[in-house]
């Protein structure tokens, strides 16, 4: 990786994972502990499996995007239709761990409270009321638009 992109990605962990986290951990995040009626232990495991699950989000989103970018630049370049392939495959790779890690996550969380405090949990976490989660919070690259490449991958890409 270039020093640059190590810069940036040091500097995203350290000022803005924080924020992230601890903004999880608000009002919202307490509201949903109480409806869980969760042991102590059970909520000290759900915030450690979350804040884990965080950290290896930003990565992997990160390496989807470095794969998207490095896709753009082949296909502007002229290269074969074997490189690009080959980038396809690495961008659908990329999807496919993150998807992966999400779906480990929820394994995990629900292994830890229990079948029926997980059913609650997921629903919460699928209406939106556990602070970063529900509708459109799982968007990706998609933007507000809701289309692929969303406003800021087209300013970026022009």
């Amino acid at each position: 990786m270039k020093k640059s992109q190590w810069f940036v990605t040091g500097a995203f962990v350290m000022f803005l994972l924080p924020a992230m986290v601890l903004g999880q951990f608000g009002p919202r995040h307490d509201m949903k502990m109480e409806a869980l009626d969760l042991s102590a232990e059970q909520q000290e495991q759900l915030e450690s499996l979350a804040v884990e699950h965080h950290k290896e989000m930003i990565a992997a989103r990160a390496d989807l995007k470095i794969a998207r970018l490095e896709l753009q630049e082949l296909l502007v370049s002229g290269v074969s239709e074997k490189k690009v392939n080959s980038q396809v495959n690495a961008v659908a790779e990329a999807e496919k761990a993150i998807l992966q890690n999400r779906i480990a996550h929820q394994l995990a969380v629900r292994e830890a409270l229990g079948e029926e405090a997980f059913g609650t949990w997921m629903r919460m976490h699928h209406r939106g009321q556990c602070g970063n989660c529900g509708p459109g919070k799982h968007r990706g690259m998609q933007g507000r638009s809701g289309k692929m490449g969303g406003q800021g991958m087209r300013q970026g890409m022009q």
